[in-house]
């Protein structure tokens, strides 16, 4: 007799795209592209409707197996809500049926230092139900890790980089490995996959052939220049495919996130930023334009255009455009 199938999967750390890729994996098990989308609901703490995500995740699958439920930003279920909204939530998750697969994604930061962070109470309540959780820990891989990552992740793909080649790409994208893996696949193309990715590829195909853009993109948000922004964005677009640009502009943000806050403990950004000295004296100058409250409630912003997106409420461009128009940073 089979073991029952796990009914929450719980996924927390700071990877997004590890997370996305499970849940492509997971979703694929669903059958085809028709089933898949016939089965799959996806919302996002902490604006979802509990009764809403209670009616998708206790209805029956349509011609599969399972019914896939993702909610996004798990860490913000409960802003704003009473202990009764969690036991509500809580008693929610033990009535699940085994044909129903309740993905939560909690982006949390990684823990500093060598002591573990206290568990969230998603964390807390996945690991007191094991018999019907599956929870795994998702950091992005940090410094010679995410190097290997690179070496692997191109493995996958079908090629091969140096190590040293992979080690300039892990320091041109910060780390980042959604946009590493937009990198890996534009230069195993350049290549051809018939030799490893050397380091003058690397060099010759940087994601900084549009940084300019994107940092003048930034100097005109902060200085409230609408036309300006507009203008660079459309420029960026017809340069690049949307989905890479709008890549390049969440990862400034949280760089810029970053430098702020390397300001406020008075830390020398060299120590937390790993790229070339002239981008860190123009990422230090941008996160004086900003306050820090600003820089947050822009990522956020951004983060809920990517979900548009997924769930195909809105275009990239779209939103882009949207967000542009509405935000008005502090100087």
């Amino acid at each position: 007799m089979s073991e029952p199938k796990p009914t929450v999967y719980h996924l927390f750390g700071d990877d997004h795209f590890a997370m996305e890729s499970f849940l492509q994996t997971l979703s694929a098990k669903l059958g085809d592209a028709t089933t898949r989308e016939m089965n799959t609901s996806r919302f996002a703490a902490p604006h979802v409707d509990l009764a809403t995500l209670e009616e998708n995740s206790l209805a029956a699958p349509f011609l599969a197996s399972r019914r896939l439920v993702i909610l996004d930003h798990a860490e913000r279920l409960l802003e704003g809500r009473d202990d009764s909204y969690w036991e509500r939530f809580e008693a929610f998750l033990l009535r699940l049926p085994e044909t129903t697969a309740l993905v939560l994604l909690e982006m949390v930061q990684p823990p500093k230092g060598r002591r573990r962070s206290k568990p969230t109470r998603l964390q807390a309540w996945s690991q007191t139900h094991s018999e019907r959780s599956y929870v795994r820990e998702m950091f992005r891989p940090r410094g010679p890790a995410f190097a290997r990552w690179i070496g692997q992740r191109c493995a996958d793909l079908g090629g091969a980089i140096e190590g040293q080649a992979a080690s300039l790409l892990a320091a041109w994208v910060s780390e980042d490995p959604a946009l590493a893996d937009q990198e890996l696949q534009k230069l195993l193309d350049f290549v051809d996959r018939s030799r490893p990715i050397q380091v003058q590829d690397v060099e010759r195909l940087t994601p900084y052939h549009g940084q300019a853009n994107i940092f003048a993109l930034v100097d005109a948000l902060a200085e409230r220049r609408p036309a300006d922004a507009q203008r660079l964005l459309h420029h960026i677009l017809q340069e690049e495919q949307p989905g890479y640009a709008f890549a390049m502009i969440i990862r400034q943000f949280r760089l810029l996130l970053l430098a702020k806050e390397s300001q406020r403990l008075v830390r020398p950004l060299q120590e937390t930023i790993s790229l070339p000295d002239f981008v860190l004296q123009k990422l230090a100058a941008q996160a004086l334009l900003f306050s820090e409250q600003d820089l947050i409630q822009i990522y956020h912003r951004l983060l809920d255009i990517d979900l548009s997106d997924k769930r195909s409420l809105m275009p990239l461009e779209v939103g882009l455009d949207a967000f542009l128009a509405a935000i008005t940073p502090a100087r």
